[in-house]
């Protein structure tokens, strides 16, 4: 059990514990989000490399572990790719430096709470986590051997777990008492509901560089590909791009995880789990998903132990053979597409895997590879010219207007899209972007069928604005309930902002004076793809967490 519980729970006595509980409600949700925390199941995100040694940053004398980094990089790594899809690049993101600055605001914001006297006690953190329905046993009574489990699959030390969970908690409780302690006016709030029920509903032209044709004639391959300085060119792309022209065999699989006690990242309820339980369960899956007409990705969704594969169908995208567990590996690669395994044992628990999709290997030599290679420098070479040739026409023919715009939007076969009704007050126009250009355009647009007359550039797009439609808000629907309601969320917000600008300025200060390092390494961590597996081999628990 906690070795700090018994310590803790005996001193509570009846009157102190209601007083917890009834401030315990948000402190119980965030709990839920910190031990939630989402298991892969099969292998890491980023095909199983290991993450930088040492701390991660230290803020005064406060380090933050390389397992705090694992564990945070993750857990957004899922929320992030489960949200955005084959869309999320952790690089683009510049995830590292943002779980990073999150990591260390936390630590900030901690100090602060400390030196105010607020901070969540062991008895406050006893009694939530012998609450926690995740380690909870079948009789609902706090199950030790699913609490060691956890800590165990997430690298924590009892320590440093209680550690994470009273920061987190505080932290939680002193952004409640700011945002609480500032107040927005009653006008702020009657004006706040007039611009936000205020729809807009805007047309766009969208031009893409990547809709530009770029032609390239056979010829002018053959004479680039022959010429001394084409075939420099073409050597040099084809030795920086090698992936392009080798590559291993892929499979696009499916699986669904039935997790036991003892497996590597098992969830809270796997855990609990006895390895025949497991395999009587991952039986029953076989042979749902091997009846008529059966849905896969459903099944899985309903079945899998794996949190990203509930979000995702089991759905485990292209993986070469070295990327997955060799047990694992070996049964998927046997398969033809469609096809569905047997139930399959790896460190993770048992396996039914169905094949989607494969892809042979592929060895092209240089010759080969030429022709291709020739076209695609030709086009790429030529491409910026036109492009910008084309952007300078549609931008003269939004500033003209009328019939010079109509022709240009026929010419370049564009057509008029809607982005829907948004409020005024939107931070992002749907379709388009949130750029300051674009929504000081949208929001100077007045009168249906106004096109703006200046062409705008948004996510590396061109875009002409129009109005299609903007609808007046109904200030008789502004209850005094809904005004109270306002005036508390503008209170709110109000709140927040002062939070955020204070965060700000005490990070810069202690930036000013050397409080604050990071570790460069880790802060390369999208670009390299050197995420540790949490469930990893051959690496200890820390004593940091």
């Amino acid at each position: 059990m906690l070795r700090w519980k018994n310590t803790g729970l005996k001193h509570i006595d009846a009157a102190s514990g209601k007083k917890i509980l009834r401030n315990s409600g948000a402190y119980t949700t965030l709990l839920v989000a910190v031990i939630a925390m989402s298991f892969f199941g099969v292998c890491d995100p980023n095909g199983g490399m290991r993450a930088p040694a040492g701390s991660a940053a230290k803020v005064g004398s406060d380090a933050i572990s390389g397992n705090d980094f694992r564990r945070a990089y993750q857990d957004s790594y899922q929320r992030l790719q489960s949200q955005f899809k084959d869309g999320f690049d952790p690089a683009t993101f510049r995830l590292a430096h943002g779980v990073l600055r999150q990591l260390i605001d936390e630590r900030i914001l901690f100090a602060e709470a400390v030196k105010v006297g607020m901070q969540v006690s062991d008895d406050e953190i006893a009694r939530l986590l012998t609450d926690a329905q995740a380690f909870k046993d079948e009789k609902g009574a706090f199950s030790s051997e699913a609490f060691k489990n956890y800590l165990r699959s997430k690298r924590y030390s009892e320590a440093s777990f209680q550690d994470e969970i009273r920061r987190s908690l505080t932290v939680q409780r002193f952004r409640d008492l700011v945002s609480r302690s500032n107040f927005a006016s009653e006008a702020a709030a009657v004006q706040e509901y007039a611009l936000t029920e205020t729809k807009l509903d805007v047309e766009f032209l969208k031009f893409s560089a990547t809709d530009v044709k770029v032609s390239v004639t056979e010829a002018d391959v053959a004479k680039f590909a022959t010429s001394d300085d084409g075939k420099k060119k073409i050597k040099e792309y084809f030795d920086g791009h090698t992936s392009e022209f080798n590559s291993e065999a892929q499979v696009r699989a499916r699986h669904i995880l039935v997790g036991f006690e003892g497996t590597r990242s098992a969830s809270a309820d796997a855990a609990k789990r006895k390895k025949e339980t497991a395999r009587q369960r991952a039986a029953e899956v076989l042979a749902k998903v091997r009846a008529a007409g059966a849905d896969f990705a459903k099944i899985a969704r309903e079945f899998t132990d794996e949190a990203a594969g509930k979000g995702k169908g089991g759905d485990l995208g292209f993986f070469s053979r070295e990327m997955m567990v060799k047990e694992f590996a070996d049964a998927a690669f046997l398969l033809r597409s469609g096809q569905i395994s047997e139930i399959v044992e790896s460190p993770f628990g048992f396996h039914v895997i169905k094949a989607e999709e494969l892809k042979a290997a592929r060895h092209e030599a240089l010759e080969e590879a030429s022709p291709g290679i020739a076209r695609k420098l030709l086009a790429e070479e030529s491409r910026p010219a036109l492009v910008k040739a084309q952007v300078d026409r549609l931008a003269a023919a939004t500033a003209k207007g009328g019939n010079d715009l109509e022709q240009i939007r026929k010419e370049f076969g564009m057509t008029w899209k809607a982005t829907g009704e948004f409020g005024q007050t939107a931070k992002v126009v749907p379709e388009i972007g949130s750029e300051n250009s674009v929504l000081a355009a949208v929001f100077a647009l007045s009168t249906p069928g106004q096109t703006a007359q200046k062409l705008l550039e948004s996510r590396g797009a061109h875009f002409v604005l129009r109005l299609k439609k903007k609808t007046a808000p109904d200030m008789a629907k502004l209850t005094p309930a809904k005004k109270a309601e306002l005036h508390r969320s503008e209170s709110g917000a109000f709140g927040n902002a002062y939070l955020t600008s204070m965060e700000k300025s005490l990070r810069e200060d202690l930036q000013k004076r050397g409080r604050i390092w990071e570790n460069p390494d880790y802060l390369q961590v999208d670009s390299r793809k050197e995420v540790a597996d949490i469930g990893g081999d051959g690496m200890p628990v820390d004593a940091g967490g």
